[in-house]
């Protein structure tokens, strides 16, 4: 019969939590990737969406994994407030304010989520601002990996981790640039139309 090793859960726990960690940060890159046609035309916005909507839909998937196989483990003995309340969950040696990042980087994933699922029955402005806290929830997510997470020390886990910040930082700085630049051709153009009367 199989039996659990006594670490089970906490591989788990940690395997889905870097896990989490990528397919989050992915589904950010996607994102940003977008609407800036830095690839072309190919691959299309289609692909990219639904590339997007499977990376974001992993990312949930990924968290009830890290929550639920966090709550079974024995070792750490969280209770559901703990795993599921910010500020809740106390362990020995580990920074209570890195644990509440956690659970407020999971609950943001959630809203962004359902907030998709609904997103043809909200104003456009609205599920925008909404969705654009994934930037915030993949903040706090890295800030509770880097302080809680066992694996700071891989050179493999730093690499990935890294390589996936600086591309969220350099598409975030295009993501704005062009949207600044938008902005400064609208104003030009409504500031013409204001000569124009």
């Amino acid at each position: 019969m199989f039996e659990f090793s006594d670490q089970f859960f906490w591989y788990a726990t940690r395997s889905a939590g870097l896990l989490l960690w990528a397919a989050s940060a992915a589904s950010v890159i996607v994102g940003l990737l977008m609407p800036t046609r830095l690839l072309g035309r190919r691959p299309t916005i289609p692909w990219l969406l639904d590339l997007h909507r499977y990376l974001g839909s992993l990312t949930v998937v990924l968290l009830v994994i890290h929550v639920v196989t966090l709550r079974l483990d024995p070792f750490v003995a969280f209770t559901w407030r703990d795993v599921l309340v910010p500020g809740a969950a106390q362990v020995s040696g580990l920074s209570g304010l890195s644990l509440a990042y956690g659970v407020v980087a999971g609950w943001i994933i959630v809203v962004v989520q359902l907030t998709s699922v609904i997103k043809d029955q909200m104003p456009e402005s609205l599920w925008h601002s909404v969705h654009m806290l994934s930037l915030a929830a993949l903040g706090t997510g890295t800030i509770h990996a880097v302080d809680v997470g066992s694996d700071t020390d891989n050179v493999v886990a730093l690499a990935a981790a890294v390589s996936l910040g600086i591309t969220t930082i350099v598409l975030l700085g295009f993501r704005i640039s062009r949207y600044l630049e938008d902005r400064r051709i609208r104003y030009e153009a409504f500031l013409a139309e204001i000569d124009e009367f």
